[in-house]
């Protein structure tokens, strides 16, 4: 039960690791999918983040992104390493051609004691591997996805990837699959809502706001216009205070602050 508890918080520190109103666009998601290039990242890549609300530092997330080939066709390679109470690192898997999740990799530590939880796409389906001390063997969970679903952790390197200034206005709807804690798949709504100034640790910068309706969650990207096209902040709205991850610099990262 520790764990079952403890993996939810884990998850909503790291996709930190994803209602407007009035009538927007609708885009075909399908096409905005095969239309996105992961090209369009800064590879290899090391950003660095804080976790933070309106009064304090939770903590601080490290996220390297390289290539690496496996049987023969190239893989985008995402380590998030986090450092907020919990140590934790998971490794995201992406087929650099055509933006497919391929497996997530996590391993946490928490009061000593380590976890772990392993996603593989597979077809039409997802495995979802978790092993614990407190559980005798593995616990295996498989889950049916339809075609082009894609991991929730990647929602940040999804929006990257697209050309969202020529998606100005739209919604797109995008099948996510969230594999900590209670695993399901439910599609979003993507808004692309438009340019924004954005100020944070790292320095000031032009955005592109884009939020996203998920699973009776909300989440607001703020993505780098131009440059590295990076995730400049990413917001989590609850009750009464908003969760965020902000960029940092690697010199802020090396702080105890």
């Amino acid at each position: 039960m520790l764990f079952r508890n403890w993996v939810g918080v884990f998850a909503a520190i790291l996709v930190i690791a994803a209602g407007l109103t009035g009538c927007q666009k609708k885009s075909d998601g399908d096409a905005v999918l095969t239309a996105a290039d992961y090209s369009r990242l800064t590879i290899p890549s090391h950003d660095y983040f804080q976790m933070q609300d309106s009064t304090q530092v939770f903590g601080k997330m490290s996220q390297l992104a390289e290539l690496t080939v496996e049987e023969g066709r190239d893989l985008l390679k995402v380590e998030f390493d986090i450092q907020v109470g919990v140590q934790g690192k998971s490794v995201l898997f992406i087929d650099y051609d055509t933006g497919d999740p391929v497996r997530m990799e996590s391993t946490q530590m928490f009061q000593g004691v380590e976890m772990s939880s392993n996603v593989y796409y597979q077809g039409d389906s997802v495995m979802r591997v978790m092993s614990t001390p407190a559980d005798d063997g593995l616990d295996t969970l498989y889950t049916d996805i339809p075609e082009g679903t894609r991991d929730w952790t990647q929602a940040g390197f999804l929006l990257r990837a697209l050309d969202l200034e020529s998606l100005m206005g739209d919604t797109v709807e995008v099948s996510f699959y969230q594999g900590f804690g209670q695993a399901f798949v439910k599609t979003a709504d993507v808004v692309i809502v438009g340019k924004e100034q954005v100020v944070v640790p790292a320095g000031e910068f032009e955005t592109v706001h884009v939020h996203i309706d998920y699973a009776n969650t909300i989440a607001d990207y703020y993505i780098e216009v131009g440059g590295q096209r990076r995730v400049i902040k990413h917001d989590v709205p609850g009750r009464g205070y908003t969760l965020s991850k902000v960029l940092i610099t690697e010199e802020q990262a090396q702080t105890d602050e």
